[in-house]
């Protein structure tokens, strides 16, 4: 019996929602809908049909690619009537992006001030520093080094063979980047050699073979050849950052402010939900709950 009245149940709400349906739809029908085709929107079919087949579309083409976007327009209207784009994760999101594009798209007009690019060049000018850079060349002794009399030997004699002007690259043991380094940082010499090997450079004289230097690879003999000291950056050289920094910022901040203004719109309830009234509380402070 109870089996019975839960099939009835099923068809009864079966039939009431395709009732209901009809009803949304015939009642559509008597409703007078426009929809606007402006040259925009003609523009827009065209250049999409220029990125997809590279060629203006011909008479007969923009025709039927009109027809399509009509008839699409009336399904997502008629599928909007329908309630169809509630609860979907993908249509909410994108909804989302087309909201967020539209409010960028009207406050990235507002450029910084040369008052607030000068106010954070002068508030954030350790950050602009450029480092120093090193030029060096250096043997490559090998993977392990042996502090025997003969290995200290052989070392004093590979500088004797540099110092009578025989090319780096022909001594000591082949290393995967070459003898030379031009212009880098310590931090780039770092990533290639280690911590150890990088900071030892600054303590090193220039122009004079020094070693063995220690790195992650193994030991190297190692001539400076020149450095270019850290030096503070000129606003122009940093200009453009600053710039992209100042919009964004001004542009987070404008959405933020709209976003606001468009929420005092609205009433947010919390039904039986303590832990999420409990957070929105305590990050907006002003939403009801009813239980």
């Amino acid at each position: 019996m109870l089996r019975r009245s839960g099939v009835i149940l099923f068809v009864l709400s079966i039939g009431i929602t395709t009732v209901l349906l009809y009803e949304k739809l015939l009642g559509a029908r008597h409703k007078a809908y426009e929809i606007l085709i402006t040259q925009a929107h003609v523009e827009a079919i065209r250049q999409d049909h220029v990125r997809q087949t590279g060629t203006l579309p011909s008479k007969e083409e923009e025709l039927r690619l009109l027809d399509r976007y009509i008839d699409e327009e009336i399904m997502v209207r008629e599928a909007m009537n329908m309630g169809m784009d509630q609860g979907d994760p993908i249509v909410r999101r994108r909804l989302v992006q087309k909201m967020e594009s539209a409010l960028q798209e009207f406050y990235a007009r507002q450029e910084p001030s040369e008052a607030d690019i000068q106010e954070y060049f002068e508030a954030h000018r350790q950050e602009f520093i450029e480092q120093p850079r090193f030029f060096l060349t250096h043997v490559f002794i090998g993977h392990e080094l042996n502090k025997s009399g003969s290995e200290e030997a052989r070392i004093a004699s590979i500088i004797e063979r540099l110092l009578a002007g025989e090319a780096p690259e022909k001594l000591g043991s082949p290393f995967p980047l070459g003898c030379r380094l031009e212009e880098r940082t310590e931090q780039e010499l770092a990533r290639i050699f280690g911590d150890s090997f990088s900071k030892s450079l600054s303590s090193l004289p220039v122009g004079t073979w020094s070693g063995p230097v220690m790195s992650s690879y193994g030991a190297h003999i190692v001539r400076v050849e020149s450095t270019t000291p850290a030096r503070h950056k000129e606003l122009e050289e940093v200009r453009q950052s600053i710039l992209n920094v100042l919009r964004d910022r001004k542009l987070q901040d404008a959405k933020r402010r709209e976003l606001s203004r468009i929420r005092e719109r609205y009433r947010v309830r919390f039904i039986g939900t303590e832990r999420a009234h409990a957070i929105a509380s305590e990050k907006e402070g002003r939403f009801p709950r009813e239980d």
